[in-house]
């Protein structure tokens, strides 16, 4: 169950490790960890940030040949993240399962990259809304601030989705960056958090795929298959479900489909990181403190609102063929196919998609004015058993399990899916994709140019 309304502390739920707490515990197992263990990596370049008395942790786990870059809290409302990584870490450092892990891999983890929208969290539950626990201290997203089409998503610094003064402009798109030059990894792993499950790769700025789509999504399916169970990995099963995760590329994997410029994946693969892949490693689950009849109305309704004021968006937009305009009368998103049907009958040229999200960020705009509060008050009122319903609260579960057994099936689930991929990278099948994609790496660059450049080059 959650804390009662008005509860001051993310604390409440008895799940979770502060701060303070989780960069303790990184300290804590140097001296201690059974494996080759270095907090605070040294790497040209690479410099810690510190906020108060924490420097921002990271540490590098083993000694193996294939090395992978895994970064957690880019968005402080996604609390779960840091544990996660510290379990991930422990279980490194003492289990014989990760023991064996890092007699063949290097594990660079980044536990929290968002001290900033962290905090927040932890101190201003009843005076914040959802949208201030995602960027960070200087109101930007991070994940719109890698340079990579940066120029195509928010310039609002009012907006959650802010890019920022300049690509690069934050410590942490910055830390990520030279971590990235100075680890070389094998594969880059950004563990994001919502409401459904998908193991993506790029693009995120655009509907088609990236020139390795095919040897990312043999990774991913064998991910899916080996974490899961055997039914994940076929392509027809329905995936983003707590059953299995979806696996596609980015833009289309996110429900609904949208594109995001600015992003960390998208920038490593374009500067020839072929494993570069975002997760969204949170499938919900945690519905046991509201009535199913209040869930299913209030999310009917939900669903009828978000559709509404998509449609206002697209025509505030002046756009014919918004993305958001797909969306059908109860808020459902129109297929993949649909999308990449529509998207085969565009230019793939950043003009349209300059015009999809300007759409999406007069949704947002609209969204925000009329404050999440007073929406979700105003569909639902109280819940069925007379409580107040908690938007706050309800944010913080849309991104992070609230109870303990949730919490330890999404621990086990995602370090799982974390030795998967490591486990397909050192055999054989993962080594011959590799030389594949490097093979075709070397090619690109031989020609002078990528899909990407020229699809960038014709914008202009």
């Amino acid at each position: 169950m959650l804390p009662p309304a008005g509860a001051a502390s993310i604390f409440d739920l008895g799940l979770y490790n502060s701060t303070e707490q989780i960069a303790a515990n990184f300290q804590r197992l140097v001296g201690n960890c059974s494996v080759p263990y270095i907090l605070g990596p040294t790497f040209q370049s690479v410099s810690y940030p510190t906020y108060g008395d924490i420097t921002l942790p990271v540490v590098q786990v083993g000694n193996g040949s294939i090395k992978i870059m895994l970064n957690f809290g880019t968005y402080g409302r996604e609390f779960a993240s840091a544990d996660l990584a510290l379990r991930l870490t422990e279980e490194l450092c003492y289990s014989s399962r990760g023991n064996a892990m890092t007699a063949f891999a290097t594990f660079l983890i980044v536990p929290m990259l968002n001290i900033p929208a962290r905090q927040r969290v932890e101190t201003s539950l009843d005076t914040s809304s959802c949208g201030s626990f995602r960027t960070n201290e200087n109101g930007v997203d991070i994940d719109r601030n890698f340079d990579v089409n940066w120029q195509y998503t928010s310039d609002n610094p009012s907006s959650e989705y802010y890019r920022g003064s300049a690509p690069l402009s934050e410590v942490q798109s910055t830390l990520l960056t030279n971590l990235n030059a100075g680890f070389l990894p094998t594969m880059f792993i950004d563990m994001q958090m919502g409401n459904n499950a998908a193991l993506t790769f790029p693009w995120f700025y655009q509907f088609g795929d990236c020139d390795s789509a095919d040897v990312l999504t043999r990774l991913l399916h064998n991910v899916t298959a080996a974490s899961e169970g055997a039914h994940c990995s076929s392509a027809w099963y329905e995936r983003g479900t707590s059953a299995c995760p979806l696996v596609g590329s980015s833009a289309k994997s996110m429900r609904p489909p949208y594109v995001a410029a600015g992003t960390a994946t998208d920038y490593f693969y374009q500067n020839g990181l072929t494993y570069s892949s975002l997760w969204m490693v949170f499938a919900g689950g945690d519905q046991a403190d509201t009535p199913t009849a209040a869930r299913s109305s209030s999310s009917a309704q939900m669903h009828t609102v978000l559709a509404a004021d998509a449609r206002q968006a697209h025509e505030s937009a002046g756009q014919g063929q918004s993305m958001l305009a797909a969306l059908s009368v109860d808020g459902k998103a129109a297929s993949v196919q649909g999308v990449q049907q529509r998207s085969q009958h565009q230019p793939q040229v950043h003009v349209q998609q300059q015009r999809e999200q300007r759409a999406q960020e007069v949704l947002r705009e609209r969204l925000a004015q009329r404050s999440r509060d007073s929406v979700v008050l105003a569909l639902e009122g109280t819940l069925g058993n007379g409580a107040l319903y908690d938007p706050i609260y309800d944010c913080i579960k849309y991104f992070s399990p609230i109870t303990r057994e949730n919490y330890e099936k999404f621990v086990a689930r995602w370090i799982r899916a974390i030795y998967a991929a490591t486990m397909y990278l050192h055999e054989a099948p993962g080594q011959l994709d590799m030389q594949a994609a490097s093979a075709k790496a070397a090619a690109l660059k031989e020609a002078g140019t990528k899909k990407y450049s020229a699809a960038a080059t014709s914008a202009v």
